[in-house]
Formats: C-alpha cells, sequence, structure tokens
C-alpha cells in the first residue's frame, strides 16, 4: 500500500449507444419483405462515384464497416438483430478498403487505397471502445494505388495483404499495434488481386484481372514460398472470397456465376462446382456451411439469393429476394457478412449498409446491454492524492448496478480494478447514492502505477 502516490485518470471512456441521421440499415424477411427504414446514411466527401461501404465484417454483437470514398469506419450494435443501432464511427486518414477483424473483436485491420498519395497500404483500428475506434497504425507504402483486401490471422499475430498493383501478398507483422511492419512479400497472385483468405498455414487469392484462384504457404509469413497452385476454370473478374476450415472456399465472379472450390490440397485446387447467376458480387456460407447466401446486381439493385450447398458438386437455389426499392441498390464486392440466418450488405450507390433475414425465427429477446457513462469531475490530467479514490458520476434512471474499471493500459485488456455489481446494498460502506449522483469509494487500494484509465458502465434495460 503506498500513501501520496500520484495517479494521474488520463482518459475517460464515453460509450454513447445512439442513431444519427446520415446511412442507412433497412431489415428484411427473405420470405415476407417488408418495406426498408431508413436509420443512417453515409454521405461522401467525393464525387467521383467511390464513397460507398466497401467491406463489412460481424463480431459477435457488433458489424464493422469500413467506407472507401468518405473514408468512414463504422461500429453497429447488432444485439437486437431487427434493429441495429450504430454505436460509434471516425474518420480515417485513408480511403478504407477491405478488412478483418481480431477473434475478440478489438482490433481491425483494414486496406486503403492511395488516391491521397499513391501509398496504399494496411491500418490499424482500435475497437475495443465501440463507441469511440481510433486509427492506431499502419504500414505504407504498399502499393503505388491500392492494397484491396485484408486478412488477419490471429494465431500468428499476421495480416495478409492482396496487392491490386504488384500481383503479390505482403505479410504485416502486427505485434506492436502501432507500428506494423512488412515481414515478407510475394509475387505470383495474378493480375489485380482483388482478394484474400488466410488461416494460419495457407492464404488464397483470387484475382480480377488474372480470372485465377492462387493458393500460398504461409506457415512461416517472414519467408513465403512461391505460389503453391492456381486455378483459372470458370473464374472471370472474381470480386470476393470466403472460406471455412475444410477447406472450402466461395468465389464470386462479376462475371455472373460462382465457384465452389476443394483447397485441402493447396498443391492442386479442385473446383467443386460452378453456378450461373447475375453479377455475383459476394457469396458467404451460413454457420453449419449448408447454406450459401450470394448477392448479385440485378436491374441495377441488390438481390440476395440462397443456395443449398449440401452437395457440393450442385448447388440449389432455396429462395431469392429482389427489391426494386433504391435503398437496397447495387452492392459492393466484399460487402457481404452472415450470421446464420442474418446477412448484412454493403450497397454502392447507397453508400449504405443493408440488413436481411432469411428465415421465419423470430428475434431473440435483446439481453440488458451495459451502457458505457462519463464520469464527470475526474476530467484528463486530474490527479487523485488516494490510493482508495472516490468517483462521482451521475445517476442513470432505471438503474440497479454499476461496473467500473481502472486499468494502466488504455485497452483495458487487464484492469485493476473490475467492478460488476456496484450498488448500496452490495456495498453499504463504500457506495452512496442519491437522486443525482453516484459515489463509489475503491474498498481496495490501487497497486502503484502512475498512469490509469477509468471507465464506468450502468446496467440499463434497452
Amino acid at each position: 500500500m503506498f500513501n501520496k502516490k500520484n495517479i494521474t485518470i488520463l482518459t475517460f471512456i464515453l460509450l454513447l449507444i445512439s442513431i444519427v441521421s446520415s446511412m442507412f440499415l433497412v431489415q428484411a424477411n427473405i420470405y415476407e419483405p417488408q418495406a426498408p427504414n431508413t436509420l443512417y446514411w453515409v454521405d461522401g466527401d467525393y464525387n467521383d462515384g467511390w464513397e460507398y461501404a466497401i467491406s463489412i465484417k460481424q463480431h459477435g454483437d457488433y458489424l464493422y464497416v469500413s467506407c472507401q470514398g468518405t473514408k468512414n469506419f463504422l461500429i453497429f450494435d447488432i444485439s437486437t438483430r431487427s434493429n441495429p443501432t450504430l454505436a460509434g464511427n471516425f474518420t480515417a486518414s485513408e480511403r478504407l478498403r477491405e478488412g478483418s477483424c481480431s477473434s475478440n473483436g478489438n482490433y481491425f485491420y483494414v486496406s486503403y487505397d492511395g488516391a491521397e498519395a499513391d501509398d496504399g497500404g494496411m491500418m490499424i483500428i482500435n475497437c475495443t471502445d465501440k463507441a469511440n475506434p481510433v486509427e492506431m497504425g499502419k504500414v505504407s507504402p504498399l502499393s503505388t494505388t491500392h492494397i484491396e483486401g485484408t486478412w488477419y490471422v490471429d494465431a500468428l499475430d499476421v495480416a495478409f495483404c492482396a496487392d491490386y498493383d504488384n500481383d503479390c501478398i505482403h505479410s504485416i507483422n502486427c505485434s506492436d499495434k502501432s507500428n506494423p511492419t512488412v515481414m515478407d512479400t510475394q509475387t505470383g497472385c495474378g493480375d489485380k488481386a482483388h482478394a484474400i483468405w488466410a488461416n494460419e498455414t495457407i492464404a488464397v487469392t483470387v484475382s480480377y484481372g488474372g480470372d485465377t484462384i492462387v493458393t500460398f504457404d504461409v506457415s512461416d509469413p517472414e519467408n513465403i514460398p512461391a505460389a503453391l497452385d492456381s486455378e483459372s476454370s470458370g473464374v472471370g473478374r472474381p470480386a470476393s472470397i470466403n472460406g471455412d476450415d475444410n477447406p472450402i472456399m466461395y468465389v464470386s465472379n462479376l462475371d455472373g456465376s460462382f465457384n465452389i472450390f476443394d483447397i485441402s490440397n493447396p498443391n492442386s485446387i479442385s473446383q467443386k462446382s460452378q453456378t450461373a447467376a447475375d453479377a455475383v458480387c459476394t457469396c458467404v456460407p451460413n454457420d453449419d456451411s449448408d447454406v450459401l447466401y450470394v448477392t448479385t446486381e440485378s436491374g441495377g439493385y441488390a438481390t440476395i439469393r440462397a443456395y443449398n450447398i449440401t452437395n457440393l458438386a450442385s448447388p440449389t437455389s432455396i429462395d431469392t429476394i429482389t427489391n426494386n426499392n433504391a435503398s437496397y441498390e447495387v452492392p459492393t464486392a466484399t460487402s457481404t457478412c452472415c450470421d446464420d440466418i442474418w446477412i448484412y450488405l454493403a450497397v454502392q450507390d447507397g453508400k449504405g449498409v443493408t440488413t436481411f433475414r432469411f428465415g421465419d425465427e423470430p428475434d431473440p429477446e435483446p439481453e440488458e446491454k451495459p451502457q458505457f457513462l462519463s464520469i464527470e469531475e475526474n476530467t484528463n490530467g486530474t490527479t487523485i492524492y488516494n490510493s482508495t479514490p472516490t468517483i462521482n458520476w451521475s445517476v442513470v434512471g432505471n438503474t440497479s448496478q454499476y461496473w467500473l474499471q481502472i486499468d494502466n493500459n488504455a485497452d483495458f485488456s487487464s484492469p485493476e480494478v473490475n467492478i460488476t455489481d456496484i450498488n448500496q446494498y452490495n456495498y453499504p460502506s463504500n457506495c452512496n447514492i442519491n437522486a443525482t449522483r453516484v459515489s463509489f469509494t475503491l474498498p481496495t487500494p490501487l497497486p502503484s502505477y502512475n498512469v490509469y484509465h477509468m471507465r464506468v458502465k450502468a446496467y440499463t434495460k434497452i
């Protein structure tokens, strides 16, 4: 225990779940299409037609959306699947493209183009605070124009990037989030590498100009050997690739089809099937890999198609939804993700995100969801001369308890204080609550660190 030890509370994290009026999300049942409802709209700051949301990924109850023209990065709370709400967003320093998130959802690794200074590269965004995502670090130049796709592999702490201009993939060491560095580069993707998928042993790319799917051994990301195999049969202007651990790869072709490939032997890619459709932008499997959701452009609007893929050699159509409402518009490549029966689609001309539901299951009951709150009086830089300080914040109505965290790490990865049940009943000697204020004195002393970060949540019914 220590006395008169300066404890500087450096940051207070404020997470406010709110809806603002600028991008839209639409929910519809694929069997019973409903009229779309405008919730949030992304407006562009460019006039060259590249303003749209280009990549969408899901982790748990959150969607991560990157926008190319606006440079916006957005996080949506989808804990209530039929009523997504904006959790947070910020404007990045670059025009964002495709990305993927870490397994804990705290970081997003995203490609960006070189429209600003001919220096396309890869950026890491800290998403620990869902209301306030922040740019941490980036590596460039990787490309003279842009890096099209990025796939992060947790087991390696490495991101793999598809280089659209230079016919190559890059491996990026992400152990230092503020300073990612290039480990190796290997050519052989084919002309205009457009998307990438990877795990700890294999990376797979598709090339938009070369009409090719290519496999690479990435088990040693510091020394990536030459490509293992490539296949071009039936591949035509591929826009996206998604995979599972079977490993089966699903490739969309803007020429009007989708392919299913087996890469269990990465030295010999085997095509299981090719299925004709409209211009296919994205195809993603459901959780059980028995249904494939395919997004296409049909008549200038998005069409969602569902296929039974229990027989990989012969996908069969289950159902289709097409709506000529302008809200759906044209889907972007690499722009669909799936949460079992829920499909989330980023659209091009609408510059937004659309949500569809496949099936008749009702929405799950919303859980009690904590909200982050600001802590009054103790602002940035405040010094507290006490190892057991008293912390004050405003009362929130309809609240049964509060959750307080204090950590010497900004990402709250290992909090020194993690008290989840603060109220007057559980802590009668430490907690005082009146009509407007909560005062809470720490029951145990803080360790002797110099800098702390603090945040508090109120358990409030949504």
